[in-house]
């Protein structure tokens, strides 16, 4: 979808889970029955929210948005992305999350 900023329009999707943006390019993965480390299918990691954050030693909540940890996702410009964030995509490709809150006061559909 499309929306508009006071400082022009960019390309915006809302995140929930891996996958959720149309350029992740995430893969339904089946393991084979019996397999040793998987036993439920799985989607690949995105290639633009990917990398799951998903430390091992890191558990608990998020400070920002009270969710598991274990539930947000990685951007390798060194953003973790809460579920619920925005993934906002600049005219000159450039993307980063934004929390909801701020992205509904700076923007709005067109």
């Amino acid at each position: 979808m499309k929306y508009k900023r006071k400082s022009g329009v960019v390309d915006a999707i809302q995140w929930f889970k891996n996958g959720d943006h149309p350029e992740d390019n995430s893969k339904l993965v089946c393991p084979e029955k019996g397999s040793i480390t998987q036993f439920e299918p799985y989607l690949t990691e995105g290639e633009v929210v990917g990398h799951y954050y998903n430390r091992e030693d890191d558990y608990g909540d998020c400070l920002f948005c009270v969710a598991s940890i274990q539930a947000h996702g990685w951007m390798d410009i060194g953003f973790i992305v809460c579920p619920g964030d925005w993934i906002i995509t600049e005219k000159d490709g450039r993307r980063y999350p934004l929390a909801p809150d701020i992205f509904k006061a700076e923007y709005e559909e067109i």
